[in-house]
C-alpha cells in the first residue's frame, strides 16, 4: 500500500477531523446523534479547502446551529430572493404565517411609514387568507440606499423583522448583521436556464418592474438566448461576492460551494412545500398552528389558491434546443451551483426532525 506523503497543512487537516469525529463521538446516545454525523459528512465534503466568504463567516450562523429556544428571542433570517426563483411566494406565505417582513413594500407611499425617522412595524392591511394581519417594517432592504437606511436606523438589533428579503446578498449581510447579531440565511434555488428562460418572458411584459424590457417583445427566445442575454453565473458571483461585472471563476464557484454548504437552509423552487417545511423549522414557525395550516393549503393545494404568485405562462425551452444549450454553456458555474445546491437539499432532509429532537432534549444532563 502506498503512503501518501505528509505535509503540514495535511497532518493538521487529519487533526481536525479527527478531534471534531471524537468530540461527535463523545456525545454519547443522543437522538440528534445520527444527524450530527451526517453533519460532519457536510462540513468535510470537498470544496478544494477553500473557506467560505468572508461575509458569511462573520455575520451568519452555521445552518445546523440549533435556533433560539425563546421564539421571542429568535434569530434574524435573511432570504436571500434570487429572481424568477419563487421570492415573491415565499415573501407571500411568510406575511400569511404572520412574520414581520423587511422588503421594499414596507415603504410604499401608500402605507405613509417612508418618511418616517425611526423603525416602525406596522399592519397595513389583511390578507385575503385567514383575515390575518400583514406586519411590515418601513424599511426597503432590496437597494443599497435602503439598505444604508435600515442599517443607519438599527434593523436587526432592534429585532422588528423576523425575515429581511433581499437580492443583495453580499451588501445586505455585511450592514445589516455583525458578529453580534448574526443572521440565519434561507435560500430557493432553481435550475439557472429555467430561471433565465423565466426572466425572459416576465420581464418583456412586466410593465409594474423596474428592469421591464419592452424592446424584448418581439423576440423570440432562442434568439435572445443566443444574441441578448448577458447574465453570468449570477448565483456564483452573489455569493462569492463578485460584482456582476466581474468574470466568475473555477475559485469563486468553490467559495460559493463552501459558503452555501455551511451556512444556507437550501430550499428548491421545484420542491415548494418541503423547502417551506425546514424553513419553518429554523423559522421557529408552528407548522400546526392554525393560521399556518390555513396559509399553507391556500398557497400549495387549493384548487383556486394553488398559485405561484407573480408568474407568467411560457413555452418550456426544449433541453435539446440551441437556446437552452447557449444559456447551459454561458452559465455553466451557476449550473454546477445548483447541483451543489440539489445534494446539500438532500442532506439537509431531517432537518425539521433533528430541530424538534434537539428542541425536546435536557442539555443540562
Amino acid at each position: 500500500m502506498k503512503i501518501p506523503s505528509s505535509s503540514p497543512s495535511s497532518f493538521a487537516a487529519v487533526l481536525i477531523g479527527l478531534f471534531v469525529y471524537t468530540a461527535i463521538l463523545s456525545v454519547g446516545n443522543r437522538p440528534a446523534e445520527k444527524y450530527e454525523q451526517r453533519l460532519l459528512s457536510v462540513s468535510t465534503r470537498s470544496s478544494n479547502g477553500l473557506l467560505p466568504f468572508g461575509y458569511a463567516r462573520k455575520n451568519l450562523l452555521p445552518w445546523s446551529e440549533l435556533p433560539a429556544t425563546n421564539s421571542s428571542d429568535g434569530d434574524t433570517a435573511i432570504f436571500w430572493a434570487i429572481p424568477r426563483s419563487g421570492g415573491t411566494t415565499v415573501r407571500e406565505f411568510y406575511q400569511c404565517a404572520r412574520l414581520s417582513i423587511a422588503h421594499k413594500a414596507g415603504v410604499e407611499s401608500r402605507f405613509g411609514h417612508h418618511n418616517q425617522t425611526t423603525l416602525e412595524r406596522f399592519e397595513p392591511a389583511h390578507t385575503e387568507v385567514g383575515q390575518a394581519d400583514i406586519q411590515l417594517v418601513n424599511v426597503d432592504t432590496t437597494t443599497v440606499e435602503g439598505i444604508d437606511r435600515a442599517r443607519d436606523l438599527g434593523l436587526v438589533p432592534s429585532g422588528l423583522a423576523n425575515l429581511i428579503s433581499t437580492d443583495k446578498l453580499k451588501y445586505a449581510v455585511i450592514e445589516l448583521f455583525d458578529e453580534a447579531h448574526r443572521g440565519r440565511a434561507i435560500a430557493l434555488f432553481r435550475h439557472p436556464v429555467e430561471r433565465l428562460v423565466s426572466q425572459f418572458w416576465y420581464l418583456k411584459q412586466a410593465t409594474w418592474e423596474p428592469g421591464y424590457r419592452p424592446n424584448w417583445a418581439e423576440l423570440d427566445v432562442e434568439f435572445w438566448a443566443w444574441k441578448v442575454n448577458v447574465e453570468r453565473n449570477y448565483a456564483v458571483k452573489r455569493l462569492a461576492g463578485k460584482g456582476m461585472a466581474d468574470d466568475a471563476t473555477e475559485r469563486d464557484l468553490r467559495i460559493a460551494m463552501r459558503t452555501l454548504e455551511e451556512y444556507f437552509v437550501v430550499g428548491l423552487t421545484e420542491r415548494m412545500d418541503e423547502s417551506l417545511s425546514r424553513f419553518n423549522a429554523v423559522l421557529r414557525i408552528d407548522e400546526n398552528n392554525p393560521t399556518t395550516k390555513i396559509c399553507k393549503k391556500h398557497f400549495f393545494f387549493d384548487s383556486v389558491g394553488v398559485r405561484k404568485t407573480n408568474s407568467v405562462a411560457h413555452p418550456v425551452l426544449n433541453e435539446m434546443s440551441q437556446g437552452w444549450i447557449a444559456l447551459h454553456d454561458t452559465n455553466q458555474l451557476d449550473v454546477r451551483l445548483y447541483y451543489h445546491a440539489v445534494r446539500i437539499f438532500e442532506e439537509q432532509a431531517d432537518l425539521p426532525m433533528y430541530l424538534r429532537a434537539a428542541e425536546s432534549m435536557d442539555w443540562s444532563q
